[in-house]
């Protein structure tokens, strides 16, 4: 579902007062996600971390962002219209590209065997869409669907069911009776599609 033009003016005029490096800043973000952490988001920007505080404080004077009370570091969006704008104001080509840097990003933060952030390792591995990782992002799929099982999430579980057409790979890697493919995509970090006409209305007005 396309933004109508009032909410994509409302969300420009805020982000185009901060300046452009603002706006580079913001963009990365909403590559990551709605929540967003200023250690990962550090590593994808080329500032250094008290100037990146400086213009997350800056959006957040300005309504764009929110910074949490209870995690030091962790701001996200303050609608989900605004992580939308932006990150649909990507091209394919350097949307994938962005993707790919959160994914190598969460890597080499976290590494490869954080339980906590596989699910996050699939989805931008998968939206990196690069040839050579297809593989990777199964696996991590396949390991994000298992910790949801585990955890007693099966209606999230069925979110990384790889599909059989993209890959081979998993099938080696067992779980068929308890995690079969299917071809459904994860929501992408801006949160769309979008659906909520009243939604869309309160943002612009």
């Amino acid at each position: 579902m396309a933004l109508p033009e009032s909410v994509r003016e409302v969300v420009e005029r805020r982000v185009t007062a901060l300046g452009d490096r603002a706006r580079e800043t913001l963009t990365a973000a909403a590559v990551i996600g709605r929540n967003f952490d200023l250690g990962l988001l550090a590593k994808l920007v080329e500032i250094g971390e008290t100037e990146l505080l400086d213009e997350l404080e800056q959006a957040v004077a300005a309504s764009l962002l929110a910074e949490s009370t209870e995690k030091v570091g962790r701001f996200s969006f303050a609608h989900a219209l605004i992580s939308h704008t932006l990150y649909d104001g990507l091209g394919a080509t350097r949307r994938a590209r962005m993707h790919l840097q959160v994914a190598e990003a969460l890597e080499d933060l976290y590494g490869t065997d954080s339980e906590e952030q596989f699910a996050e390792l699939a989805l931008h591995w998968r939206l990196a869409t690069v040839s050579v990782d297809k593989a990777k992002a199964a696996r991590y799929s396949l390991r994000a669907g298992q910790r949801a099982l585990d955890n007693l999430a099966p209606e999230h579980a069925r979110r990384w069911r790889w599909p059989r057409r993209r890959s081979r790979s998993p099938a080696r890697w067992g779980t068929r009776g308890r995690l079969r493919r299917c071809s459904r995509t994860p929501a992408t970090p801006s949160g769309r599609p979008i659906r909520s006409p009243s939604a869309l209305s309160s943002f612009a007005s």
